[in-house]
């Protein structure tokens, strides 16, 4: 059978209070209502805290802070955690979430050109990688490497 060199791939769009961010499904452990959030002292400004996730505590993420926002973002009840597997490199138990503003929207991306990455009316930062438009949305795509420098800095 010949391949066509088509490819897909499965992605999320996750809402925050001021971008929306297109994440590989893949990534995704679980999305889940928010329970308690327990500070964490001493941590970045942008770490809201940790929450309860299978019994493990699972820190917990603003990326509207992480980008220089000053107060926390409201939680409402359509609001979600968005669970996500560790990142590459790092221990089989570090699980971090990201406080959504709603349920993500699942969306299916191909190498057909449906994705293009646009000038960005975001900023600059360097936790966003790219932007692109899906359908009249700007949609933020994170920087991975710098979100995991940033999660876990070096001791």
């Amino acid at each position: 059978m010949a391949q066509t060199g088509y490819e897909r791939l499965h992605t999320l769009i996750v809402p925050t209070q001021t971008h929306s961010l297109l994440v590989p499904s893949a990534m995704t452990a679980e999305v889940i209502n928010v329970p308690p959030i327990t500070p964490l002292p001493f941590s970045q400004p942008w770490i809201l805290g940790a929450v309860a996730w299978r019994r493990r505590a699972v820190s917990v993420f603003s990326w509207e802070m992480l980008l220089g926002a000053r107060e926390e973002p409201p939680i409402f009840n359509r609001s979600k955690l968005i669970v996500f597997h560790p990142l590459s490199g790092r221990k089989h138990y570090e699980f971090f979430a990201l406080l959504a503003s709603s349920d993500p929207q699942p969306h299916m991306v191909d190498n057909t050109g449906g994705l293009v990455s646009t000038p960005t009316s975001v900023g600059d930062s360097p936790f966003i990688a790219a932007t692109t438009v899906i359908g009249k949305s700007e949609i933020v795509i994170p920087n991975i490497a710098e979100l995991t420098r940033a999660l876990y800095p070096s001791i």
